[in-house]
């Protein structure tokens, strides 16, 4: 089995993992990278979704540097990332914690 890529986690990510408290604005997963808009907060403020962010998310996340579910950390080091996981990664890269469940 092929491990999950950066633009994987996007692709799951932007096709459902993030919908409940975000609108994806711009999506490119060829080049990793989306905009979205955090509709929780309601400012309008664009957030940027790239590697880098996915990256972060995924270091602080196995590195049990952030509080977050044990099955979940569990997944995203055996690398079986769903929708739940790849939300958790995204938030997790943008915000340093996981700010909605």
């Amino acid at each position: 089995m092929a491990e999950t890529t950066p633009a994987d986690i996007l692709i799951t990510a932007c096709e459902g993992g993030i919908n409940n408290w975000a609108s994806v604005i711009a999506y490119h997963p060829s080049q990793c990278y989306a905009k979205i808009v955090d509709m929780e907060i309601k400012t309008g403020e664009t957030l940027k979704i790239t590697e880098d962010v996915i990256r972060k998310g995924l270091n602080l996340i196995r590195t049990d540097k952030v509080q977050i579910a044990e099955d979940i950390v569990r997944d995203i080091r055996c690398d079986d990332i769903d929708s739940t996981a790849a939300d958790c990664i995204v938030q997790v890269g943008l915000f340093g914690e996981l700010r909605y469940s």
